[in-house]
């Protein structure tokens, strides 16, 4: 037998050493009461590279977690992969094939609800609101805004606006009256501060008239690929 070591520790605790007429990788540590090395481990190692998970063609389930309670199954059918409960057979997640991970994290600035009795006989910024959020640009890919808004007439024009401190306005609904309306901007800086602005935009011509934001919601849209 022709044995090699090919990684010894510097207080000769251990090694790994390789057996040529047998084509074994030995793990060894050296017991100092016997003073001798003892073997702790061999691996045969084959005459072909071994691919342990190739092209997936097949069904494919490995059992994880304590008492294998999940598992990790290949459904070939749909080229799909999922996570599942075993013990509750309830699948937890689920991924296929170029489907972008992703999540949205909801703002409700608190005093973006109900704001009332806001002047639209003339043009101009009528609300801006106090509360300021971060930008977290990592992940990021855009930034949504949701609004409601009513008008007591029907000649004004009010936008509701989510504005970033460095970049500006980031997206814009706009109209008399708008319900659930959306808009989304891909453009904003990370570490800015982001916060929602009303103004009207054309005038009534009747003196006293308004214009009310229902509320306003400013969503994160992380996606991770």
């Amino acid at each position: 037998m022709t044995k090699r070591t090919l990684v010894r520790r510097a207080d000769n605790s251990a090694r790994i050493s390789y057996d040529d007429s047998t084509s074994e990788i030995i793990f060894e540590r050296y017991n100092t009461a016997t003073a001798a090395w003892e073997e702790s481990l061999k691996i045969n190692l084959p005459e072909k590279r071994i691919t342990l998970i190739a092209d997936v063609d097949d069904d494919l389930k490995i059992n994880f977690g304590r008492a294998n309670k999940y598992a990790l199954r290949y459904n070939s059918t749909n080229d799909t992969w999922v996570v599942s409960d075993e013990v509750n057979d309830a699948d937890l997640f689920s991924l296929k094939r170029n489907t972008v991970v992703g999540y949205t994290v909801p703002v409700a600035p608190q005093d973006c609800y109900n704001q009332t009795g806001l002047a639209a006989d003339s043009t101009g910024t009528k609300f801006s609101s106090s509360v300021k959020v971060k930008v977290d640009g990592r992940y990021l890919k855009k930034i949504r805004l949701r609004a409601s808004w009513t008008a007591s007439h029907a000649d004004s024009v009010t936008e509701v606006r989510v504005v970033g401190t460095t970049t500006g306005t980031i997206a814009s609904v706009s109209g008399n009256t708008g319900s659930d309306e959306e808009a989304e901007g891909t453009s904003f800086s990370d570490g800015e501060m982001v916060y929602v602005e009303v103004a009207v935009t054309t005038a009534s011509a009747t003196a006293g008239a308004t214009t009310d934001l229902t509320y306003a919601v400013i969503e994160f849209v992380y996606e991770m690929v």
